[in-house]
């Protein structure tokens, strides 16, 4: 089934949350999908949706509603692949909105608020409507989405209702059990196994920043995320790593949406090796990054799950190295009881070490102080190892 599409997007096979939504959606049935994050869940709902649009019926069809602006053009890329006879609007804060447009698309992505919008304004003719995809469906029930949503379903009824999330959380529950009707439950949390290395550093607050730069000189990644969970650190962390000559780019809310749809579009280039974040950039969005550095620990363990999801996408390898202090060690035994494998690291010599975990061997290598060093691929081997041009 849909094997057109594997080939169009040179898939060797459909990931569990793939196989599992497109058996159900044959169905007619409404699906709440569980599974961890770089699993591909926008493929999963992505595909059905864009093989069931009667192309012929220049009506909206499908509605997919996604929590953020850069979410919205990352559906619209992806799905534009699929197939180039549907007509996609995609609604973000850069658009005016268009009566042509609307009354033409086949199928709109944009989110919740924005939809009732075009409700409010009567430019939403719905009855030739099939689909409502509700993805990343945790974010939006964690914001003030939820009341336009709870606005959407008086207005749309009769609809099969797809919600793509990593975890079902206790307020989306009488959500779905008023509006889906019949559903179909598919969790896949445990059919995903992440190739992602969990590597803890320990450092004192007041040499963090140079630790950090210990650690970006001991590795060189094709592209890595540095996440900073206060937005007033970013500025002084980039300034002290360009008087280091290390060139970061900087992505956060302050930038304005034109400027962050450009640095997203750059990153998926490989413009350049290193982005300095704040969370914006954990909750959804796909690239292809190799290593993440949590410059501090988030607030909570759902946000270090988040960022962590950025790497190790699709079967891919993704290390992920959290540099923490004496306040984040019950996060970390709290990440320990979530099943992370907790590898402790230090630097040393200028390189970044990990010593094994096997507790009969902690003495030992406490006392002859071996470590196993990280293994440090030039750049451009990196680069040909993952497809990209010279």
């Amino acid at each position: 089934m849909y094997k057109i599409y594997k080939e169009k997007l040179k898939f060797k096979t459909f990931t569990p949350v793939q196989k599992k939504v497109f058996d159900i959606y044959k169905k007619q049935k409404s699906i709440v999908a569980i599974a961890p994050t770089g699993t591909g869940k926008t493929h999963a709902y992505g595909i059905p949706v864009i093989d069931s649009i009667d192309v012929s019926i220049k009506r909206l069809q499908s509605i997919i509603l996604v929590p953020t602006n850069e979410l919205i053009r990352q559906v619209e890329l992806m799905l534009s692949k699929l197939n180039q006879f549907v007509n996609i609007y995609s609604i973000t804060g850069l658009d005016e909105l268009k009566r042509k447009r609307i009354d033409s698309s086949q199928l709109i992505i944009t989110t919740p608020k924005k939809i009732m919008k075009l409700i409010n304004t009567n430019l939403l003719n719905i009855k030739h409507l099939k689909n409502v995809v509700l993805d990343e469906a945790d974010m939006m029930f964690e914001g003030d989405f939820i009341s336009d949503l709870n606005d959407l379903t008086s207005y749309i009824s009769n609809v099969r209702y797809l919600l793509f999330s990593a975890s079902l959380k206790r307020n989306m529950k009488p959500f779905i059990n008023n509006f889906f009707g019949v559903y179909e439950l598919i969790d896949t949390t445990k059919d995903h196994k992440l190739k992602i290395r969990d590597l803890f550093v320990y450092s004192r607050e007041e040499t963090k920043l140079y630790n950090l730069y210990k650690i970006i000189k001991s590795l060189n990644p094709f592209f890595g995320v540095i996440f900073v969970s206060k937005k007033n650190n970013i500025n002084l962390i980039k300034e002290y790593l360009l008087e280091k000559n290390i060139k970061v780019n900087i992505f956060s809310s302050d930038l304005k949406l034109r400027k962050r749809l450009s640095m997203l579009k750059s990153a998926r280039n490989y413009s350049f090796q290193w982005l300095l974040s704040s969370d914006i950039l954990s909750r959804g969005i796909d690239l292809e990054i190799s290593l993440i550095i949590n410059y501090d620990f988030p607030d909570n363990i759902k946000t270090y799950f988040h960022r962590r999801g950025r790497t190790g996408r699709m079967d891919n390898e993704g290390d992920v190295i959290s540099i923490y202090g004496e306040k984040d060690k019950e996060l970390i035994q709290k990440l320990s009881k979530q099943g992370i494998k907790i590898l402790k690291a230090k630097i040393v010599n200028d390189n970044l070490t990990v010593s094994s975990q096997k507790k009969q061997m902690n003495a030992i290598k406490r006392e002859l102080k071996i470590r196993k060093p990280i293994k440090r691929p030039k750049y451009s081997k990196i680069k040909l190892k993952r497809g990209l041009k010279k």
